[in-house]
């Protein structure tokens, strides 16, 4: 994590915004088809939290990953232009006859223009972690709701079954700093089982997730939540006592919770010292890998987080193809460890 070679990669662009997050995708998408049994979608519900302009769905599209989506972002004004796209059956027709590779069904997408919390009605100034949000119209103040309550009490009745029908389901979030509060915020959706397993154990619907690492945010939302904690080692903290095991992303998915927590990386991911634009510790920092690093005084480490639940009867499997448990090596699609039958 600390290697001069590899502390650019957490800081936003050219990091884990890329290679380091399709890893992952790759891996739980199956994407080498050669042997004709991978199957030709990988979840039947993806939610994507904090969607922006839909940038991350549009990865997921282009991997078959999920047969149907949910779209939550803050700013209305972001919502209203991605509508344009996901919701244009003109549109949908174009990208997934020319960018896609064959998908079974074109997915449906249904979008929500509201910010994501802990709690339902609370008025947070949306704008002071998100500097877009000066343009919604609706202003910067604005009320808060649950995943929890969105999923059960405003969904169309559309999707309310395609959720009570989904078998799997994928949960990415981003949402400026407030990732742990969101997280907070689904606790029933995360107590949805489909059944047991072979050996008994419930089969949960939702077993994997990305959320985004960024103290800088964090500090802000913590702030203005007027928090004690609410940091890396509380979100981990939280995953931990929802059964979920996280990693950070970057050049090695490095274990956080579980017993495999270590201080270096709450203190070396808070240290503006580390930043291009002081280039004390880390001299030969290249700024282009950051647009705005070298500007800010705070610190600008920003990556994301792999949560798996703890009880998948694949964690060893995929921890292993990912690098948790070994020295991870460049990834190779052909690589036969990214195939899951």
């Amino acid at each position: 994590m600390k290697e001069p070679k590899s502390w650019p990669a957490y800081h936003g662009n050219g990091g884990a915004y890329e290679l380091d997050v399709l890893k992952y995708l790759d891996v739980l998408g199956c994407r080498d088809n050669s042997t004709g049994k991978c199957q030709s979608t990988t979840f039947d519900l993806v939610m994507d939290l904090g969607a922006n302009i839909g940038y991350f769905t549009d990865k997921l599209t282009l991997r078959n990953f999920g047969k149907n989506y949910i779209m939550v972002e803050a700013n209305m004004e972001t919502v209203q232009a991605s509508r344009t796209r996901w919701n244009n059956e003109a549109f949908k027709t174009r990208w997934f006859a020319q960018q896609v590779p064959k998908p079974a069904v074109i997915p449906n997408f249904e979008l929500h223009a509201t910010p994501l919390s802990s709690v339902v009605g609370k008025k947070v100034n949306m704008c002071e972690t998100e500097y877009s949000m000066h343009s919604d119209q609706r202003g910067c103040t604005q009320e808060t709701t649950t995943l929890d309550n969105l999923v059960y009490n405003q969904l169309s009745q559309e999707f309310l079954g395609h959720f009570k029908n989904a078998e799997s389901a994928y949960i990415k979030v981003d949402t400026e700093g407030m990732d742990q509060m969101v997280f907070e915020g689904m606790h029933s959706v995360l107590q949805e089982t489909r059944g047991t397993y072979e050996d008994g154990k419930p089969r949960y619907l939702v077993n994997f997730m990305q959320l985004e690492f960024c103290p800088r945010l964090m500090g802000i939302a913590r702030k203005r939540e007027k928090l004690e904690s609410y940091d890396l080692k509380t979100m981990a903290q939280t995953l931990e006592s929802a059964g979920f095991e996280a990693f950070l992303m970057g050049p090695r998915f490095l274990p956080l919770n579980f017993g495999h927590w270590h201080s270096e990386y709450l203190l070396s991911s808070s240290d503006a010292e580390n930043n291009p634009g002081v280039l004390t510790n880390y001299p030969e920092f290249e700024s282009p890998i950051c647009k705005v690093c070298g500007e800010l005084a705070e610190t600008t480490f920003t990556s994301d987080i792999f949560a798996m639940r703890h009880s998948h009867p694949r964690a060893a499997e995929i921890k292993r193809a990912l690098g948790v448990c070994v020295e991870s090596q460049d990834f190779n699609i052909s690589d036969p460890q990214y195939y899951f039958p």
